[in-house]
């Protein structure tokens, strides 16, 4: 594969030491099988040797023989040149290409990062809402069945009430149409009942007689009437002190035992939404409410509406809430 190279070594140097036979030789030999370029070198060569000899003829044939080989080699250049300008094109094709590959694969890298953050956001999202939803629900079951609850102990009460009076009719009934002489120790053991009912009635209206009085003690206290008085002032000087609210409880309690007990189970209330309440107990009206805490009657709707919602879970009307206060 290497023999252009030997014989164009070989043919030079048997040429510069004059041994121009083996000169001769090769640069024949590089005609047959030399590349283009070991060729017009060995033209040349040749041309050389036949002028030394005198041979114009063979000196004009070779000339011309090495103008074909430059030609062919300038021709050969040409190409090449335009092979590495199309390649160098190319070559900055591809680059630019590649350039706009990678700013494509980051772009999309980044989309992809970008979706991803928001799906992971929103998964995230979704089941933080999750939870949320679900302590909403059941801190709303909870507070709703603190509310049956209640109605349910307003009931019972009323209930037993009746229970107990209708037995003491039925025991009196009973009692009445006993043989006073025959039967005395069913007569004894009937009036042991009636007698035990009638403590356990007369306890229930002790209580109720206390709850009523402290109830008039309350609605004929100073600070009520105070409150009342400032809702139809003149000059529009309604208020509460702080020292006030502080007062009021101390006489909603005696009056309403359960009520703040009751009143907070349901819900964790604000301390406008408490004051709200504790009016609403005291039966003022929604335009003194909004009076006594300087709010338009609007904002005192929108109290009452949203604490029915929040408690019930569903949607109702201020005079809905109202209802459940009194029950309290």
């Amino acid at each position: 594969p290497n023999r252009s190279g030997i014989y164009s070594i070989a043919s030079e140097l048997y040429h510069k030491i004059g041994m121009t036979d083996s000169a001769v030789y090769y640069y024949n030999a590089l005609l047959d099988m030399g590349t283009i370029y070991a060729k017009e070198a060995a033209y040349s060569g040749l041309a050389e040797i036949a002028m030394e000899k005198g041979d114009g003829r063979r000196v004009l044939q070779y000339l011309r023989a090495y103008r074909q080989c430059g030609d062919s080699i300038e021709r050969i250049t040409q190409t090449e040149t335009i092979h590495r300008m199309h390649a160098l094109y190319n070559y900055q094709l591809r680059e630019k290409e590649n350039a706009r590959l990678q700013i494509a694969n980051q772009n999309k890298t980044l989309w992809i990062g970008g979706i991803s953050g928001c799906l992971i956001l929103f998964v995230v999202s979704f089941i933080a809402y999750q939870q949320y939803s679900s302590r909403k629900n059941l801190a709303l079951k909870q507070q709703l069945e603190k509310l049956r609850t209640i109605e349910k102990e307003n009931q019972k009460q009323r209930e037993l009430l009746e229970k107990y009076k209708k037995q003491k009719e039925e025991l009196e009934a009973n009692l009445a149409n006993t043989d006073s002489t025959k039967e005395n120790l069913l007569r004894r053991q009937l009036g042991q009942k009636i007698e035990r009912i009638n403590h356990l009635l007369q306890q229930q209206a002790i209580e109720k007689e206390q709850e009523k009085e402290a109830q008039e003690q309350l609605f004929n206290s100073e600070l009520y009437q105070r409150l009342q008085e400032r809702t139809s002032s003149a000059r529009g000087e309604a208020y509460i002190t702080p020292e006030e609210w502080e007062l009021l409880p101390q006489l909603i309690n005696p009056a309403y035992p359960a009520f703040f007990d009751r009143l907070h189970s349901l819900h964790q209330l604000s301390e406008n939404e408490l004051h709200v309440c504790i009016l609403i107990k005291l039966q003022f009206r929604q335009a003194d409410i909004a009076r006594l805490l300087q709010l338009k009657p609007e904002s005192i709707s929108s109290i009452r509406r949203r604490l029915y919602q929040k408690v019930t879970g569903s949607k109702g009307t201020p005079d809905m809430w109202d209802k459940i206060i009194h029950s309290l």
